[in-house]
């Protein structure tokens, strides 16, 4: 009698052979290489653009530590002088003419008599409309004369300069600013952000002394 053929001979002879393909993953293995035209891109974008915001970056934290030392003066009249530094400063950057050796009234009507200039030409330039002068500093002038007889009050005055008194101060000086800037054409507000009033402000900020700001009205301040 014949035997039937042993179950395991089945078994193996239903099993195939498989391959598997691993080339996915070795290919996930490989490290990420950029592109040469990536750093190419790269070298000729990033490094004017480095060029250029570099000063700006410089310029903007040196002004800030200009500002900061200013508003945080221990002595009230000192941050009362401050905000008019900072003023004159600012008109300065944005290249107006701010004389050094003169008293803030004087550097005050220096400036109305700048911005009304400056209003007239806006005016008298071809095309101009009516309003054309309405935005080019007319507004602007009228109000630097008496912050600078406050501060002038507040620097020389005998009496303890409140705090309150200190932040209107800074507060109508960041008033005159912008309207200063909103008057200036983008050219010159871009140049503003890359100019630094001189090197002898900075020695004295840096160095914290006392500036031509502590001197009496007929004398240097600015």
């Amino acid at each position: 009698m014949r035997q039937p053929p042993r179950a395991e001979e089945r078994d193996e002879d239903l099993l195939s052979t498989v391959e598997i393909d691993d080339s996915e993953d070795e290919e996930r293995d490989d490290p990420f290489v950029v592109p040469a035209w990536v750093w190419i891109v790269a070298g000729v974008v990033g490094i004017p653009l480095l060029l250029l915001s570099g000063p700006l970056v410089v310029v903007a934290l040196l002004k800030a530590r200009r500002r900061r030392r200013r508003r945080r003066h221990p002595l009230g009249d000192r941050r009362a002088a401050g905000a008019w530094e900072e003023l004159a400063d600012g008109y300065a950057e944005l290249g107006y003419d701010v004389r050094r050796h003169a008293t803030r009234r004087q550097v005050a009507a220096d400036l109305e008599r700048q911005l009304r200039e400056q209003a007239s030409d806006a005016s008298a330039a071809p095309g101009a409309g009516p309003a054309a002068g309405a935005g080019s500093g007319a507004s602007v002038a009228v109000a630097l004369s008496p912050i600078a007889a406050d501060v002038d009050a507040a620097v020389f005055s005998d009496a303890e300069i409140d705090d309150a008194r200190v932040r209107g101060l800074w507060a109508r000086a960041d008033g005159h600013l912008d309207e200063a800037r909103h008057a200036s054409g983008a050219s010159r507000r871009l140049l503003s952000r890359y100019r630094i009033r001189s090197r002898r402000d900075w020695s004295r900020v840096a160095a914290g002394e006392r500036g031509p700001a502590d001197a009496p009205e007929g004398g240097a301040s600015l």
